[in-house]
């Protein structure tokens, strides 16, 4: 593969994911989301994606450090590692989140009760 091809290849795969990210911001700028922790989620999304953004442009742009592997596993290597790290730490706070709910809720049911 050309490096022509390869760098457009990122070009195109990183404009798409940024414009598709623009329609998601506007979007829940006209309809606000319900969940009231939106912003703390889509900012450990956006942050660690942005971080596996600059690896992986690292790791193109210094694809002679790593001549034993080919181009295109040097893209697929940082998300296939960030992403599902980013869907575990996401879950584990909004599980958090439903638990001091229900938590919250049983102590007004509670409180109800005493008086």
């Amino acid at each position: 593969m050309s490096s022509d091809i390869f760098y457009s290849i990122v070009l195109f795969s990183f404009s798409t994911i940024g414009l598709y990210c623009c329609g998601v911001d506007l979007y829940n700028y006209i309809k606000r989301p319900t969940n009231k922790l939106y912003w703390l989620f889509i900012h450990i999304f956006r942050m660690s994606h942005g971080f596996i953004a600059a690896l992986t442009a690292f790791l193109v742009n210094n694809s002679k450090l790593f001549p034993f592997l080919p181009q295109v596993l040097l893209l697929i290597i940082p998300i296939a590692i960030g992403q599902p790290l980013i869907s575990l730490t996401i879950w584990n706070y909004r599980r958090k989140l439903e638990k001091s709910k229900i938590l919250a809720d049983r102590a007004i049911i509670d409180k109800t009760f005493m008086v």
